[in-house]
């Protein structure tokens, strides 16, 4: 029997006490696939979710399935123990880089941003992936390369993918204002829900694509989703 694969960050990231919710999971259960195997993680790079194809691809068969999630093209894979640590706008004050690497390492992320980053990079590295996947792409049929975010740029072979998975989660606040005042004020910043958008949207989202497997239909994300449901009464 098949496998199924998943490769991504905190859209595909789900703990074992909430995978009954997730995407993924329902996933994996609609394809009836022999094993479940998942390589994500919260906020981190496409060159991390690379790293996954290099330390499982020998275990990997022509037949099975796999996802890869195209993340936030500016992140980048820094420290090496804490591949979390990607964003460089959230990095310069963080606790766990002060008390782990001293303060020379926030002064150089500083640096860095300031004369070495640039959107230049950021698509010359999002281009590599992208040459990454679809040489994947070739020797497993079976494959999906899902956007999280709009990196004005995107590139498939093997099934058609249209928009990205950022919107179906921001498109759930009643408003863009109501949204931005629970995603800072009543969460903190931290989106609470899992995977970044409701568990009826979690099942929606497992049918479209066990749909783009199965059937070869295009990936709509988009459409199909609900939407404009969470307000200052409901959200938590």
């Amino acid at each position: 029997m098949s496998n199924l694969w998943i490769f991504g960050d905190s859209y595909t990231k789900h703990s074992q006490s909430n995978q009954e919710d997730f995407w993924t999971f329902k996933l994996a259960k609609k394809l009836g696939v022999s094993t479940y195997h998942n390589w994500s993680q919260y906020g981190v790079s496409n060159e991390y979710i690379c790293q996954g194809v290099m330390e499982h691809g020998d275990n990997m068969n022509p037949d099975d399935y796999l996802i890869f999630i195209v993340t936030w093209k500016g992140r980048q894979w820094f420290f090496e123990d804490h591949p979390e640590l990607s964003n460089l706008n959230t990095m310069q004050n963080n606790d766990i880089i002060k008390k782990e690497y001293g303060k020379d390492s926030v002064k150089a992320i500083q640096y860095y941003e300031r004369y070495l980053d640039s959107d230049h990079q950021s698509n010359m590295r999002l281009n590599w992936y992208y040459g990454y996947l679809n040489f994947i792409e070739s020797h497993f049929s079976n494959t999906i390369i899902i956007p999280g975010f709009d990196n004005n740029f995107h590139r498939s072979m093997n099934h058609q993918v249209n928009g990205e998975l950022f919107p179906i989660g921001s498109s759930e606040y009643e408003t863009p204002k109501v949204g931005k005042k629970i995603f800072e004020d009543k969460w903190g910043s931290l989106d609470r829900r899992v995977g970044h958008m409701s568990l009826n949207n979690h099942e929606i989202l497992s049918e479209k694509v066990y749909q783009t497997f199965t059937n070869n239909i295009p990936l709509d994300l988009h459409n199909g989703f609900e939407k404009e449901f969470i307000n200052l009464k409901n959200y938590k």
